[in-house]
């Protein structure tokens, strides 16, 4: 049974996941990873900001709980990307708007203003 959502995922949240980030395991990736959560902490101006670890999990749904709310999930593991049970992962979440890049996170909260 398939029951349908009250929400406009694609409308209300966005799904960032970064390129250019090395693996979990680089001893870079801690860096990386901060910089790129500060950044989005600005954007988001410090609100509706869901990280979440590569693995199934409900968190997403924890992120848009009604119709007024907007945010960001942020996957700061580039295996979904890299690797092929990414794309399973990644079909298992909400269809929030798919984004690579900071400019387009920007870009969907000046929507919502």
């Amino acid at each position: 049974v398939q029951v349908g959502s009250p929400f406009d995922y694609e409308e209300q949240g966005v799904l960032f996941l970064p390129g250019g980030l090395p693996e979990p395991r680089d001893p870079d990736f801690i860096p990386a990873a901060s910089h790129v959560v500060r950044q989005l902490l600005e954007i988001s101006r410090g609100r509706e900001f869901l990280l979440e670890r590569f693995r199934r999990t409900p968190g997403a749904g924890r992120l848009i709980r009604s119709r007024r709310d907007r945010g960001i999930l942020c996957i700061l593991d580039p295996r979904l990307v890299r690797r092929r049970y990414g794309e399973a992962f990644a079909r298992s979440l909400p269809p929030f708007r798919p984004a690579t890049e900071l400019d387009e996170v920007r870009s969907f909260f000046r929507r919502q203003e």
